[in-house]
């Protein structure tokens, strides 16, 4: 039985050996997150002569149709031939404010941060920021505070480096005051296009589930 028990013991030992081990906490700690860059678009004034100027475009293109088509005489109009003067005119400009929205564009690098790290920043903020009173409008209010500092702090640490429209890199840290500058000075639209990829570069759910059923249907065809 000893004898037994002995070759028992000596067996497991031997598989233990044989088994090519591996370091869980470096595995753990070697986890990757998503990375992806977007492109922020600062000149609101051009962005808004652009999308006036669209529209007067489509409105005037509308215009000479309507007269061409009104037109059963052989010989041309002159008021088309105005307006496709005017529409050539704008659609030069439309060149320049194109030019001049795509210079003002800031091209942020952000990179997924671990769970770890938005839990703490929720309770961080969470704890810092107490409603006055029970009372709906003071909760309402430390809610949106809440909300608003936790915001930025996640765009803030998402962010690598940014590029300007010239190609020059900044790789400061972003301070939670300056992406709070940020969400105030951008055009909404265009910070809740920062604040949404960061969003989603963090709080993925079922990135891998894409792999996971591709291999499945791989499988399922062997």
């Amino acid at each position: 039985m000893t004898t037994a028990f002995e070759e028992t013991v000596q067996a497991h030992v031997e598989e233990m050996k044989a088994e090519e081990s591996f370091d869980l906490g470096e595995a753990v700690a070697g986890v990757s997150y998503p990375v992806d860059e977007i492109e922020i678009f600062t000149n609101a004034k051009a962005a808004h002569e652009l999308n006036v100027l669209l529209q007067k475009v489509s409105d005037l293109g509308i215009d000479a149709a309507a007269r061409k088509g009104a037109n059963k005489a052989m010989v041309g109009d002159p008021e088309v031939d105005l307006i496709e003067a005017e529409i050539e005119k704008l659609q030069e400009r439309q060149k320049e404010l194109i030019t001049e929205i795509k210079a003002s564009a800031l091209i942020f690098h952000l990179r997924g941060i671990a769970p770890k790290a938005t839990d703490a920043i929720v309770n961080s903020w969470q704890a810092k920021i107490k409603p006055k009173s029970k009372s709906e409008e003071d909760v309402t209010a430390a809610m949106n505070d809440q909300n608003n500092k936790i915001n930025a702090e996640v765009v803030a640490k998402s962010i690598t480096h940014v590029v300007n429209g010239k190609g020059q890199v900044s790789r400061a840290a972003v301070t939670v005051e300056r992406a709070e500058d940020f969400r105030g000075t951008f055009p909404p639209s265009e910070w809740e296009k920062l604040l949404t990829t960061c969003n989603a570069l963090s709080y993925a759910r079922g990135m891998f589930s894409n792999v996971i059923a591709a291999d499945a249907d791989f499988l399922s065809k062997l």
